[in-house]
């Protein structure tokens, strides 16, 4: 659900030609048929990918993705052939307009500097909500700095007495477990609420997962909030509706 909510995400903000980085796993590689099924049915096109396994130094990885390797060789050909020694400035390639990232924040802390560090700092970066820990320090969230996500909103902003209360009884609850106390919370508030939103599938219940909703087959499906790291903090992000012009 949250890589589907990547694509539309993107979508709406105008951005069609997509890098992806995952892991090589069944997580990664289920999260990235999701993503590329709904973006590409959207108009969207993955220039590029990767898959990674666990590894400490993903440079190579990052420049063959970024094209900067090829710059690189163009360069040395060109010393060869005329024999002249001279600055060379490394070049990215030119023809996407995000990269999507499936990681952990271990992951993620590795793979974002590098990012940068070969010349695409000014690319924007997507993630699902793998790489938010609310109980990570600023330090670490320096480095995932650019890196916007989405998550429920009891991770990202206050939900009221409720949560206070929650999280001053089980201290748990605000940060590895926080996803399912949240969950706890909605299954109540939905629970008396479920026939209404059968009869009409505009409603909307603003919960600690999400915007929630049921679809034709009564499932529910949320809405999630979106969140970007600045400066070793998580600053929220305002919502899209529609395309802007």
């Amino acid at each position: 659900d949250e890589s589907r909510q990547v694509a539309e995400q993107v979508i709406l903000e105008g951005r069609v030609r997509a890098l992806v980085i995952a892991p090589d796993s069944d997580w990664g590689i289920r999260n990235y048929n999701a993503f590329s099924e709904r973006f590409e049915a959207n108009g969207g096109k993955i220039i590029d990918s990767a898959l990674f396994r666990e590894q400490r130094d993903y440079s190579n990885m990052v420049k063959s993705l970024l094209n900067v390797d090829s710059s690189e060789a163009r360069a040395a050909d060109l010393r060869r052939i005329t024999g002249e020694s001279y600055e060379f400035n490394a070049r990215r390639r030119k023809d996407i307009d995000f990269v999507f990232l499936l990681a952990n924040p271990v992951q993620a802390r590795s793979i974002n500097p590098t990012l940068a560090f070969f010349y695409a700092e000014d690319i924007p970066v997507y993630a699902t909500s793998h790489v938010h820990i609310t109980a990570g320090s600023r330090i670490d969230a320096i480095d995932m700095n650019g890196i916007r996500f989405c998550d429920i909103p009891w991770k990202l902003a206050s939900d009221g007495p409720i949560q206070a209360v929650t999280t001053d009884t089980w201290p748990k609850a605000e940060y590895q477990l926080a996803p399912f106390y949240a969950l706890g919370v909605d299954a109540h508030r939905l629970y008396p609420r479920l026939e209404q939103l059968k009869k009409d599938g505009r409603q909307r219940i603003f919960g600690s997962t999400g915007e929630l909703s049921l679809n034709a087959q009564n499932l529910v499906e949320r809405s999630l909030m979106w969140a970007q790291f600045k400066d070793g903090e998580i600053k929220p992000l305002p919502r899209i509706f529609k395309q802007p012009h």
